[in-house]
């Protein structure tokens, strides 16, 4: 029946007659179409509300994550003494990630609105602490941010932010923050300061204005037949947001400290992510007991529109200090009869002291049928005896997220 089905739209796709293509009318004098220019000095605007406007942009959220954890200071501090005793002796890269400038533009393009402004380049930049944005209970790290509006960004590297969100996920998602406070062109006629994400999206929205010919309505059928070849062959083998309804909105505000083992490979993590210029989110997520020597996590997996799953594994912290241990494997649980998993060795971001890494991204990415409500796991070893004694901490889960229109 479906092949039937793709052969009509095929025939009626291909009726006999030519494409017409509508061509660009001349381009209109560059005096006529360019707008009004309004100088104006946005120095003095609020460097708060720009900081957050920009933060949470970047990290796609409609508002900061509402959560409520006892200890947050105690965390970052934690975190912050793993993360320098990692690096080098002159702290480099935490030097780095302290020294980019917010330098975005929450303005629209010129060419959208009717009347564009003309800004200036700020001659001084504002330090905004996390006290000052009231978001120390949900960002762990940078714990500050050098702002400096009004300025068109040159030079952009990928910062991390490691936040805690409203499902108890530590997450490492990255934005576009400029290199040092000289990276902003500084002459009268810049047009303004946005993310590098925004300045992309301006830029193929112009090219897309000028270059596109309009197309007859045959091509628009050959559209109409390509997306039922691509309902009827794409594979359930990929996690999108767009399409699924995983995105958690009713969460629980009271989330738990994570284990000191996850802060630990975040920590770890973070300075990979930081030198590799890595542009993938990360969330890191502690399990919770099930039954007798059990971990179990939803399978209500939370992310961003846009977003993709690329991995998911499971790392099982191990205490060094033992010495011959038996080789172990994952147990899966829910749904596979008792499947195992041996450890996974191939290259991967997340640092060796995080500890065993168990490959479950075709668990988490099956079907709805297939899927559970919860991933149970055991860990045993190869004479089929559950692990006992040895565990640094319990296991956890980290995913990794793609953007869909990342380059």
């Amino acid at each position: 029946m479906a092949l039937a089905i793709m052969v009509l739209l095929v025939l009626v796709a291909c009726h006999a007659g030519k494409a017409s293509v509508l061509h660009r009318p001349a381009e209109e004098p560059e005096d006529a179409q360019a707008p009004p220019m309004i100088r104006t000095d946005r120095c003095l605007g609020d460097p708060v509300q720009g900081v957050r406007k920009v933060i949470l942009d970047s990290l796609n959220l409609q508002m900061e994550p509402r959560v409520s954890l006892p200890g947050m200071a105690q965390i970052r501090e934690q975190w912050r003494n793993v993360f320098k005793s990692t690096g080098d002796s002159s702290n480099t890269d935490q030097k780095a990630a302290e020294d980019k400038v917010l330098s975005s533009s929450s303005s629209s393009s010129p060419s959208s609105s009717e009347n564009s402004t003309q800004l200036q380049c700020c001659k001084f930049a504002s330090q905004v602490f996390l006290k000052d944005l009231g978001w120390d209970e949900w960002i762990i790290y940078p714990e500050s941010f050098t702002y400096k509006p009004c300025c068109e960004v040159t030079l952009n590297d990928h910062v991390p932010i490691l936040y805690l969100d409203e499902s108890n996920s530590l997450v490492i998602n990255s934005v576009a923050l400029s290199r040092n406070r000289s990276s902003c062109k500084s002459e009268t006629g810049s047009s303004g300061w946005r993310l590098e994400q925004e300045q992309e999206r301006d830029r193929n929205s112009e090219k897309l204005r000028k270059d596109m010919a309009y197309v007859s309505c045959s091509w628009l059928h050959w559209g109409i037949v390509c997306s039922v070849f691509a309902l009827v062959f794409a594979q359930d083998g990929s996690w999108d947001c767009r399409d699924r309804d995983d995105v958690l909105k009713d969460v629980p505000a009271d989330v738990s400290a994570p284990s000191g083992c996850t802060l630990d490979c975040t920590a770890r993590t973070y300075r990979v992510v930081l030198q590799l210029q890595n542009r993938f989110t990360i969330r890191f997520r502690d399990s919770h007991a099930g039954e007798a020597d059990e971990y179990c996590w939803s399978t209500r997996l939370i992310c961003s529109p846009g977003q993709r799953l690329q991995s998911a594994f499971i790392f099982l912290p191990e205490d060094l200090s033992i010495t011959d241990r038996e080789p172990l494997r994952l147990q899966i649980l829910s749904g596979t009869h008792g499947a195992t998993v041996r450890p996974h060795t191939g290259d991967s971001v997340f640092p060796p002291e995080c500890g065993l890494r168990f490959d479950v991204t075709d668990q988490v990415t099956g079907t709805a049928k297939e899927r559970h409500e919860s991933l149970c796991v055991k860990f045993i070893t190869w004479e089929q005896s559950i692990l006992g004694n040895g565990l640094m901490c319990p296991p956890f889960l980290v995913t990794t997220w793609e953007k869909w229109n990342q380059e």
